[in-house]
Protein backbone atom coordinates (compact mmCIF):
# COMPACT_ATOMS: atom_id res chain seq x y z
CA UNK A 1 0.00 0.00 0.00
CA UNK A 2 1.30 3.41 -0.91
CA UNK A 3 1.19 6.19 1.64
CA UNK A 4 2.42 9.68 2.38
CA UNK A 5 3.58 10.76 5.81
CA UNK A 6 1.76 13.48 7.68
CA UNK A 7 5.03 15.47 7.73
CA UNK A 8 5.38 15.26 3.92
CA UNK A 9 1.71 16.16 3.46
CA UNK A 10 2.08 19.18 5.77
CA UNK A 11 5.06 20.37 3.71
CA UNK A 12 3.03 20.10 0.53
CA UNK A 13 -0.04 21.94 1.83
CA UNK A 14 2.05 24.34 3.91
CA UNK A 15 -0.06 24.20 7.08
CA UNK A 16 -3.28 25.42 5.49
CA UNK A 17 -6.46 25.14 7.54
CA UNK A 18 -8.46 24.23 4.44
CA UNK A 19 -7.31 22.17 1.49
CA UNK A 20 -9.10 22.37 -1.85
CA UNK A 21 -10.17 19.18 -3.55
CA UNK A 22 -7.96 20.16 -6.50
CA UNK A 23 -4.97 20.32 -4.15
CA UNK A 24 -5.71 16.82 -2.86
CA UNK A 25 -5.91 15.53 -6.41
CA UNK A 26 -2.62 17.25 -7.24
CA UNK A 27 -0.96 15.60 -4.21
CA UNK A 28 -2.19 12.16 -5.31
CA UNK A 29 -1.04 12.70 -8.88
CA UNK A 30 2.37 14.16 -7.96
CA UNK A 31 3.23 11.94 -5.02
CA UNK A 32 1.91 8.61 -6.27
CA UNK A 33 2.09 9.02 -10.04
CA UNK A 34 -1.61 8.43 -10.68
CA UNK A 35 -3.84 10.31 -13.05
CA UNK A 36 -7.00 11.23 -11.15
CA UNK A 37 -10.36 12.26 -12.60
CA UNK A 38 -13.19 13.00 -10.23
CA UNK A 39 -16.85 13.12 -11.05
CA UNK A 40 -19.86 13.51 -8.82
CA UNK A 41 -21.47 10.25 -7.71
CA UNK A 42 -24.90 11.14 -8.99
CA UNK A 43 -23.82 13.58 -11.67
CA UNK A 44 -25.30 13.32 -15.12
CA UNK A 45 -22.29 14.68 -16.93
CA UNK A 46 -20.47 12.52 -19.41
CA UNK A 47 -16.69 12.28 -19.52
CA UNK A 48 -14.88 13.61 -22.57
CA UNK A 49 -14.17 10.03 -23.68
CA UNK A 50 -17.86 9.13 -23.37
CA UNK A 51 -18.83 12.25 -25.35
CA UNK A 52 -16.37 11.38 -28.13
CA UNK A 53 -17.62 7.79 -28.31
CA UNK A 54 -21.27 8.90 -28.48
CA UNK A 55 -20.45 11.47 -31.16
CA UNK A 56 -18.61 8.86 -33.21
CA UNK A 57 -21.50 6.40 -32.86
CA UNK A 58 -24.13 8.99 -33.77
CA UNK A 59 -22.35 10.35 -36.81
CA UNK A 60 -21.36 6.93 -38.13
CA UNK A 61 -25.02 5.81 -38.08
CA UNK A 62 -26.47 5.84 -41.60
CA UNK A 63 -30.00 6.56 -40.34
CA UNK A 64 -28.87 9.62 -38.42
CA UNK A 65 -26.88 10.91 -41.39
CA UNK A 66 -29.91 10.41 -43.65
CA UNK A 67 -32.19 12.32 -41.25
CA UNK A 68 -29.70 15.18 -41.00
CA UNK A 69 -29.42 15.36 -44.77
CA UNK A 70 -33.20 15.33 -45.22
CA UNK A 71 -33.79 17.95 -42.56
CA UNK A 72 -31.26 20.31 -44.12
CA UNK A 73 -33.22 20.07 -47.40
CA UNK A 74 -36.57 20.83 -45.74
CA UNK A 75 -38.12 24.20 -46.37
CA UNK A 76 -38.62 26.68 -43.56
CA UNK A 77 -42.22 26.85 -44.79
CA UNK A 78 -42.85 23.59 -42.91
CA UNK A 79 -42.67 25.40 -39.58
CA UNK A 80 -45.35 27.46 -37.81
CA UNK A 81 -44.18 31.03 -37.33
CA UNK A 82 -46.79 32.51 -35.02
CA UNK A 83 -49.59 31.72 -32.59
CA UNK A 84 -52.34 32.79 -34.99
CA UNK A 85 -51.19 30.33 -37.63
CA UNK A 86 -50.89 27.64 -34.95
CA UNK A 87 -54.50 28.20 -33.79
CA UNK A 88 -55.73 28.06 -37.41
CA UNK A 89 -53.96 24.73 -37.86
CA UNK A 90 -55.46 23.36 -34.61
CA UNK A 91 -58.97 24.36 -35.72
CA UNK A 92 -58.36 22.79 -39.12
CA UNK A 93 -57.22 19.57 -37.46
CA UNK A 94 -60.34 19.57 -35.28
CA UNK A 95 -62.26 19.49 -38.55
CA UNK A 96 -65.26 21.54 -37.57
CA UNK A 97 -63.71 24.95 -37.06
CA UNK A 98 -65.11 25.19 -33.54
CA UNK A 99 -63.49 27.27 -30.84
CA UNK A 100 -60.82 25.66 -28.74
Amino acid sequence: MQYITRERFEKIVKGKDKIDLEELVMVIENEFGYSVKLEEKNGGDFSEIQKRKMTDLIFSNEGVLKQLSESSKESDDDYIDDEEEFMRLIKEAAGNGSEI
